[in-house]
């Protein structure tokens, strides 16, 4: 709805909108993950050691292809999104309410990269 009425009204802050979206996008599937997955152990091994890690984690009980996880440590980083991004767009707001038809430079470049991101346990050393 949103992505349509700037269409319409405010071409210059399409561009920034699509990447509020994606954004967004990214933060409700953490968020997500947050409220659905179940919790886990995961084992950490190093080849011929006989030392173990262990650490908490949420894992998708769908048994995806990807097999993602989320650990204590991720959240912080999704707080700082969710800090981010309300800014953000209560910004936006306020400089289409200000310059409905030519927006500041800002919103021309896209936002910066959600921290807080699912992790394949295949990438984690």
């Amino acid at each position: 709805m949103i992505s349509s009425l700037l269409q319409i009204h405010n071409t210059g802050f399409v561009k920034y909108w699509k990447s509020c979206s994606t954004f967004l996008e990214k933060l409700a599937e953490f968020r997500n993950a947050l409220a659905h997955w179940h919790p886990i152990l995961n084992v950490c091994c190093q080849h011929l050691a006989s030392e173990k890690r262990y650490s908490m984690a949420l894992y998708d009980p769908k048994l995806r292809k990807t097999n993602f996880f989320l650990a204590a440590e991720h959240i912080p980083l999704f707080l700082e999104d969710c800090s981010y991004i309300f800014k953000e767009l209560t910004d936006l707001t306020a400089a289409i309410k200000d310059h409905p038809q030519s927006p500041p430079q800002k919103y021309n470049e896209k936002l910066r990269k959600n921290r807080a991101v699912l992790e394949n346990p295949s990438s984690n050393p």
